[in-house]
């Protein structure tokens, strides 16, 4: 429970970063929709979707940034990178270990923590959530100071 907690908090705490930032800067807006990489831009609509609609370029991403996945760790860092400039992923061992606990929330979340490859229920010691904890929260202390240099729309 702790670690499915931990994770969501994660994600949480990335969508909320990333969508309150953009929805309050344009050149982070621009960004985004301009990148060819992303492809959010060219995303087709109606005209008569428009109508009524003020600031409809924004409106749509911000739409597009709510439904995202935020377990998605390749989406959540170009859209930070492209969009921010900022690499919010932690390097060597910790990346892995970031992945690896997505993984097992997901196990824990869908399957009762039980690891769809081996069949074999996760060990989930207070050892590996304490350090899950740490590295979450110093990911999260990074990222935080890193979004801070952009406006807040508060």
């Amino acid at each position: 429970m702790l670690l499915a907690q931990s994770v969501t908090a994660l994600e949480v705490f990335l969508a909320d970063s990333l969508i309150l930032t953009v929805g309050g800067n344009t050149d982070v807006q621009a960004k985004l929709l301009r990148s060819k990489d992303l492809g959010i831009g060219s995303t087709q609509f109606k005209l008569a979707d428009a109508i009524g609609v003020e600031d409809f370029a924004r409106e749509r991403l911000l739409q597009h940034l709510h439904a995202v996945s935020y377990h998605n760790m390749k989406k959540v860092s170009n859209l930070f990178r492209v969009g921010l400039g900022i690499d919010i992923l932690p390097k060597g061992e910790q990346l892995d270990q970031l992945q690896a606990a997505i993984k097992i929330r997901h196990d824990c979340v869908h399957r009762n923590g039980i690891d769809r490859e081996s069949g074999e229920l996760h060990d989930i010691g207070q050892a590996y959530i304490m350090g899950l904890s740490e590295m979450l929260l110093s990911m999260a202390k990074s990222i935080d100071e890193k979004v801070d240099d952009f406006e807040s729309p508060f």
